[in-house]
Protein backbone atom coordinates (compact mmCIF):
# COMPACT_ATOMS: atom_id res chain seq x y z
CA UNK A 1 0.00 0.00 0.00
CA UNK A 2 1.53 3.29 -1.05
CA UNK A 3 2.13 6.05 1.64
CA UNK A 4 -0.33 9.23 1.27
CA UNK A 5 2.11 12.43 0.92
CA UNK A 6 3.59 14.09 4.38
CA UNK A 7 3.09 10.45 6.07
CA UNK A 8 5.07 7.96 6.74
CA UNK A 9 3.40 3.92 6.42
CA UNK A 10 3.17 2.93 10.24
CA UNK A 11 -0.73 3.12 11.13
CA UNK A 12 0.31 6.24 13.33
CA UNK A 13 0.87 8.70 10.78
CA UNK A 14 3.94 10.21 11.62
CA UNK A 15 5.17 13.17 9.58
CA UNK A 16 8.06 12.19 7.51
CA UNK A 17 10.90 14.41 6.73
CA UNK A 18 9.86 16.43 3.42
CA UNK A 19 11.25 19.09 1.20
CA UNK A 20 11.36 22.43 2.59
CA UNK A 21 9.81 25.02 0.48
CA UNK A 22 13.18 27.48 -0.42
CA UNK A 23 10.46 30.40 0.09
CA UNK A 24 9.09 29.09 2.88
CA UNK A 25 12.45 29.18 5.06
CA UNK A 26 12.81 33.02 4.11
CA UNK A 27 10.31 34.37 6.27
CA UNK A 28 10.60 35.63 9.54
CA UNK A 29 14.78 34.89 9.66
CA UNK A 30 15.72 36.43 12.75
CA UNK A 31 19.62 36.04 11.42
CA UNK A 32 18.20 38.49 8.63
CA UNK A 33 16.98 40.73 11.44
CA UNK A 34 19.69 41.01 13.04
CA UNK A 35 21.44 42.22 10.15
CA UNK A 36 19.35 44.92 9.02
CA UNK A 37 18.29 45.73 13.14
CA UNK A 38 22.23 45.81 14.55
CA UNK A 39 24.25 46.70 11.26
CA UNK A 40 22.10 48.49 8.32
CA UNK A 41 20.37 51.01 10.07
CA UNK A 42 23.36 51.85 12.45
CA UNK A 43 25.44 52.82 9.35
CA UNK A 44 22.23 54.55 7.79
CA UNK A 45 22.33 56.50 11.17
CA UNK A 46 25.79 56.89 11.39
CA UNK A 47 26.85 57.57 7.53
CA UNK A 48 24.10 60.23 7.13
CA UNK A 49 26.00 62.18 10.11
CA UNK A 50 29.19 61.81 8.37
CA UNK A 51 27.68 63.14 5.61
CA UNK A 52 27.02 65.97 6.92
CA UNK A 53 30.14 66.76 8.47
CA UNK A 54 31.59 66.42 5.31
CA UNK A 55 29.40 68.15 3.05
CA UNK A 56 30.76 71.04 5.14
CA UNK A 57 34.56 70.23 4.92
CA UNK A 58 35.01 68.93 8.40
CA UNK A 59 36.86 65.73 8.79
CA UNK A 60 37.16 65.88 12.07
CA UNK A 61 40.66 65.25 12.57
CA UNK A 62 42.23 66.03 15.99
CA UNK A 63 45.39 66.96 16.56
CA UNK A 64 45.82 65.34 20.11
CA UNK A 65 45.06 61.74 18.57
CA UNK A 66 47.80 62.13 15.80
CA UNK A 67 49.88 59.59 17.51
CA UNK A 68 46.88 56.86 17.13
CA UNK A 69 45.84 54.52 14.35
CA UNK A 70 42.89 56.42 14.17
CA UNK A 71 42.70 60.48 14.17
CA UNK A 72 39.08 61.34 13.05
CA UNK A 73 36.86 62.25 16.52
CA UNK A 74 33.39 61.57 14.75
CA UNK A 75 34.40 60.16 11.55
CA UNK A 76 34.80 56.19 12.08
CA UNK A 77 35.73 52.69 10.04
CA UNK A 78 32.29 50.81 9.87
CA UNK A 79 33.13 48.69 12.47
CA UNK A 80 33.52 51.85 14.69
CA UNK A 81 30.20 52.71 14.05
CA UNK A 82 28.25 49.39 15.54
CA UNK A 83 28.10 47.64 19.54
CA UNK A 84 30.72 45.10 20.22
CA UNK A 85 27.99 42.45 19.53
CA UNK A 86 26.90 43.57 16.18
CA UNK A 87 30.70 43.60 14.94
CA UNK A 88 30.05 39.71 15.25
CA UNK A 89 26.78 40.12 13.47
CA UNK A 90 28.43 43.03 10.92
CA UNK A 91 30.97 39.63 10.19
CA UNK A 92 28.41 37.52 9.33
CA UNK A 93 26.31 39.92 6.59
CA UNK A 94 29.60 40.49 5.13
CA UNK A 95 30.33 36.66 4.60
CA UNK A 96 26.76 36.25 3.11
CA UNK A 97 26.22 38.95 1.07
CA UNK A 98 29.11 39.36 -1.27
CA UNK A 99 28.49 42.84 -2.43
CA UNK A 100 29.35 44.12 1.39
CA UNK A 101 32.62 43.69 1.10
CA UNK A 102 32.93 46.34 -1.78
CA UNK A 103 30.56 48.89 -0.65
CA UNK A 104 32.05 48.78 3.03
CA UNK A 105 35.62 48.07 2.15
CA UNK A 106 35.40 51.40 -0.01
CA UNK A 107 34.45 53.52 2.67
CA UNK A 108 37.50 52.63 4.90
CA UNK A 109 39.93 52.59 2.14
CA UNK A 110 38.71 56.73 1.24
CA UNK A 111 38.56 57.32 5.13
CA UNK A 112 42.11 56.33 5.41
CA UNK A 113 43.19 58.39 2.52
CA UNK A 114 41.34 61.32 4.22
CA UNK A 115 43.03 60.72 7.49
CA UNK A 116 46.96 60.86 5.55
CA UNK A 117 45.90 63.79 4.23
CA UNK A 118 44.47 66.13 7.24
CA UNK A 119 47.60 64.83 8.91
CA UNK A 120 49.42 66.56 5.77
CA UNK A 121 47.48 69.62 5.32
CA UNK A 122 47.92 70.03 9.05
CA UNK A 123 51.85 69.89 9.29
CA UNK A 124 51.90 71.67 6.05
CA UNK A 125 50.19 74.17 8.01
CA UNK A 126 51.93 74.92 11.57
CA UNK A 127 55.58 74.90 9.50
CA UNK A 128 54.77 77.46 7.46
CA UNK A 129 57.37 80.64 7.98
CA UNK A 130 55.55 82.68 10.24
CA UNK A 131 52.26 80.83 10.84
CA UNK A 132 53.23 80.37 14.49
CA UNK A 133 54.51 83.31 15.19
CA UNK A 134 51.64 85.28 13.78
CA UNK A 135 49.29 82.73 15.93
CA UNK A 136 51.65 84.02 18.95
CA UNK A 137 50.77 87.52 17.95
CA UNK A 138 47.19 86.62 17.48
CA UNK A 139 46.98 85.46 21.28
CA UNK A 140 48.58 88.08 23.28
CA UNK A 141 46.39 90.72 21.71
CA UNK A 142 43.13 88.67 22.48
CA UNK A 143 44.46 88.65 25.86
CA UNK A 144 45.15 92.09 25.91
CA UNK A 145 41.29 92.60 25.87
CA UNK A 146 40.17 89.55 27.14
CA UNK A 147 40.75 87.62 30.23
CA UNK A 148 39.41 83.81 29.42
CA UNK A 149 41.92 82.14 27.69
CA UNK A 150 41.49 80.39 24.58
CA UNK A 151 44.29 77.83 24.16
CA UNK A 152 42.21 74.51 25.39
CA UNK A 153 45.40 72.67 25.43
CA UNK A 154 47.77 75.06 26.32
CA UNK A 155 49.84 77.65 24.37
CA UNK A 156 52.57 75.56 23.41
CA UNK A 157 50.10 73.06 21.44
CA UNK A 158 47.73 76.61 20.46
CA UNK A 159 49.32 76.70 16.91
CA UNK A 160 48.62 72.88 16.29
CA UNK A 161 44.57 73.74 17.70
CA UNK A 162 44.29 77.09 15.41
CA UNK A 163 45.60 74.87 12.12
CA UNK A 164 43.26 72.08 13.39
CA UNK A 165 40.40 74.33 13.27
CA UNK A 166 41.58 75.72 9.48
CA UNK A 167 41.72 72.24 7.75
CA UNK A 168 38.30 70.98 9.19
CA UNK A 169 36.78 74.24 7.74
CA UNK A 170 35.48 75.63 11.16
CA UNK A 171 33.74 78.63 10.55
CA UNK A 172 32.38 79.37 13.68
CA UNK A 173 32.01 77.75 17.20
CA UNK A 174 29.49 77.29 19.62
CA UNK A 175 29.93 79.35 22.76
CA UNK A 176 30.79 76.33 25.10
CA UNK A 177 34.11 76.21 23.35
CA UNK A 178 37.22 78.11 24.96
CA UNK A 179 38.49 79.41 21.94
CA UNK A 180 34.83 80.79 20.16
CA UNK A 181 35.36 84.27 20.94
CA UNK A 182 38.95 84.30 19.82
CA UNK A 183 37.76 81.96 16.43
CA UNK A 184 35.42 84.60 15.68
CA UNK A 185 37.89 87.89 15.87
CA UNK A 186 41.28 86.23 14.27
CA UNK A 187 38.89 82.56 12.49
CA UNK A 188 38.65 84.52 9.14
CA UNK A 189 42.52 85.74 9.42
CA UNK A 190 43.28 82.17 9.75
CA UNK A 191 41.14 80.59 7.63
CA UNK A 192 42.39 82.91 4.46
CA UNK A 193 45.69 80.60 4.82
CA UNK A 194 43.48 77.26 3.82
CA UNK A 195 45.56 77.38 0.19
CA UNK A 196 48.12 75.42 -1.43
CA UNK A 197 48.69 71.78 -2.41
CA UNK A 198 48.20 69.52 0.47
CA UNK A 199 45.00 71.52 1.36
CA UNK A 200 43.67 70.88 -2.31
CA UNK A 201 44.59 67.06 -1.55
CA UNK A 202 42.39 66.98 1.42
CA UNK A 203 39.70 68.59 -0.26
CA UNK A 204 39.88 66.41 -2.86
CA UNK A 205 39.76 63.58 0.01
CA UNK A 206 36.81 64.43 1.74
CA UNK A 207 34.60 64.64 -1.44
CA UNK A 208 35.95 61.43 -2.89
CA UNK A 209 34.78 60.17 0.82
CA UNK A 210 31.42 61.99 0.47
CA UNK A 211 30.83 60.76 -2.89
CA UNK A 212 31.78 57.26 -1.68
CA UNK A 213 29.04 57.84 1.45
CA UNK A 214 26.19 58.66 -0.94
CA UNK A 215 26.13 55.60 -2.75
CA UNK A 216 27.20 53.72 0.46
CA UNK A 217 23.93 55.26 2.06
CA UNK A 218 21.84 54.14 -0.84
CA UNK A 219 23.16 50.36 -1.25
CA UNK A 220 22.24 50.21 2.56
CA UNK A 221 18.62 51.56 2.20
CA UNK A 222 17.88 49.62 -0.91
CA UNK A 223 19.62 46.49 0.79
CA UNK A 224 17.25 47.05 4.33
CA UNK A 225 14.40 47.27 2.00
CA UNK A 226 15.09 43.80 -0.35
CA UNK A 227 15.89 41.98 2.92
CA UNK A 228 12.99 43.11 4.76
CA UNK A 229 10.81 42.51 1.69
CA UNK A 230 12.21 38.85 1.05
CA UNK A 231 12.76 37.73 4.52
CA UNK A 232 9.33 39.79 6.12
CA UNK A 233 11.71 41.18 8.80
CA UNK A 234 10.59 44.66 10.28
CA UNK A 235 12.77 47.62 9.16
CA UNK A 236 13.73 48.26 12.81
CA UNK A 237 12.44 46.59 16.02
CA UNK A 238 8.39 46.91 16.75
CA UNK A 239 6.82 47.85 19.94
CA UNK A 240 6.02 44.68 21.66
CA UNK A 241 1.87 45.02 22.61
CA UNK A 242 0.69 45.42 26.43
CA UNK A 243 0.32 41.74 27.51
Amino acid sequence: MQCKSGLDSSPRGVMTSQPIDPAASLHHSRRVESWVHEVINALIESIGFECTLLGRGNSTWRFYLADRDHQLEHIRPIAGYLSPSARHILRDFTRENGDARGHLGTHDRLLGEVQRAARAAHTDLVNRSGFRDRVADALREYQGFETDHPAGHGEAQFADQVAERVLNRIDSLPSQYVDSKFWRRFGPEFLALRTGPAFAELDEAVSGLLNADHHLLQWLEDKSFDLCKTYDVPAAPMRQPNS
